[in-house]
């Protein structure tokens, strides 16, 4: 026959997690808020719930019992995404912010949220940079991360700053590069969207018909690719700055052809109050398209 078990509270999970990590009786009880004879009652009855002893006697100290020692990561889990809940649960609710932010830029668009400062709660989304706009005017989000040549009639955009586009390989790989281009080893990105059709245009206009050709639909893949040397990735400086300062990327020499450069914008609707974080976001982004990084913490 099985026996139901009632559930463990927080301050259960509490009581035996510190007592696990060597925590005193009295440095539990002043934790949780307890009398010596509460703590007490509350490991019987943490016990009689489970239905096997949770301490043992261990000379003269008390310690958490063998069986309980054997759940401990468990518990330990369980305890760390039940305080992240509630820290959650206990926000205001009405300061939960959504942003759109287009795939080409997904890569590295999230780090320039304001800081999470314990207030406000970010809903992130992804999508094409059609699917933003669209999500924007219908007031499904309250701004986007897009591409700006999209002609976009009644938007206000706040522009950001350019980010060329660099081809970059590993070290490794570019030592062993054939003299054609054509027979060079490149990622491509889906052409449907705004970065995959400038690097095919630069293809194209350059002559060039690449035999050897991956072909991805995200930036942060074609980025592992080109890491392990598994090809020529035309990605955006921002989002592989680190990994050439690190060595870990090289820029590859493309004569002949001057990479386009993109530009990005945070949009909101014309008419809809600007949010009061969007400011310090643009001015974030800007710095770092512009110098390789941001400064400051704000």
């Amino acid at each position: 026959m099985t026996r139901d078990i009632l559930p463990l509270d927080m301050i259960d999970l509490t009581i035996v997690v510190m007592l696990a990590e060597g925590a005193s009786l009295s440095q539990v009880g002043n934790h949780v808020g307890l009398s010596p004879s509460a703590l007490s009652h509350r490991l019987t009855r943490i016990s009689d719930r489970l239905g096997y002893p949770v301490t043992q006697m261990v000379g003269r100290q008390l310690r958490i019992s063998d069986r309980m020692t054997r759940s401990m990561p468990h518990l330990k889990a369980a305890l760390h995404h039940w305080a992240k809940a509630q820290s959650v649960i206990s926000r205001d609710v009405g300061t939960m912010r959504s942003i759109g932010i287009a795939r080409i830029f997904s890569g590295w668009a999230e780090q320039f949220l304001p800081d999470d400062s314990g207030v406000d709660q970010w809903k992130i989304v992804t999508g094409t940079s059609e699917d933003i706009v669209r999500w924007v005017r219908q007031a499904q989000v309250e701004a986007g991360i897009i591409r700006t040549d999209h002609g976009l009639a009644g938007m206000n955009l706040h522009i950001l700053g350019h980010d060329p586009l660099l081809a970059v390989a590993s070290p490794a790989l570019v030592s062993h590069l054939p003299e054609t281009m054509e027979l060079w080893p490149w990622i491509g990105f889906n052409q449907h969207l705004g970065h995959g059709q400038s690097v095919n245009r630069a293809l194209v206009e350059s002559g060039w018909m690449p035999i050897y050709k991956f072909q991805v639909d995200a930036l942060e893949s074609a980025r592992v690719l080109a890491i392990q040397g598994k090809g020529i990735a035309v990605l955006p400086q921002s989002m592989v700055s680190n990994q050439i300062r690190e060595h870990r990327l090289v820029e590859v020499p493309v004569t002949s052809v001057i990479w386009p450069k993109r530009a990005v914008a945070a949009l909101y609707l014309t008419g809809v109050a600007e949010p009061v974080w969007l400011p310090h976001f643009t001015d974030r982004v800007s710095r770092y398209l512009n110098h390789g990084q941001t400064t400051g913490n704000g």
